[in-house]
């Protein structure tokens, strides 16, 4: 059986540019799923890919607080 790859993100070490990068996010987040609901979004998948983006840099901020 194959072993899973842990993938390795380059996030920034300090709360304020994850803070930044969480604002960054939800805005992306926000406006692919009004495209998406409008038919304009041609890739889908990038929301999921965004949502667990936005759960990891929560993830840091939670274990840097």
């Amino acid at each position: 059986m194959a072993e899973k790859k842990k993938t390795e993100t380059t996030l920034p070490g300090n709360p304020e540019a994850l803070k930044g990068r969480l604002g960054e996010l939800r805005e992306k987040i926000r406006k692919m799923r009004f495209d998406a609901a409008a038919g304009q979004l041609d890739d889908t998948s990038q929301i999921k890919k965004s949502r667990r983006e936005l759960a990891r840099v929560l993830t840091a901020l939670g274990k840097k607080s």
